[in-house]
């Protein structure tokens, strides 16, 4: 019975820890969602 929760607590801290490596990226997908004019524009070469 402890066990999965031991599991579920470190997969908890690992996530925890881990997000911070992934934020960056996130917010510039973000970025690109609010503002399709910067995909636009990478994909249609500046027309």
């Amino acid at each position: 019975m402890m066990l999965p929760t031991v599991i579920l607590v470190a997969i908890t801290a690992i996530f925890g820890v881990g997000i911070q490596f992934v934020t960056p990226y996130v917010l510039e997908a973000s970025d690109s969602l609010i503002d399709p004019l910067v995909y636009i524009t990478a994909v249609l070469g500046g027309n």
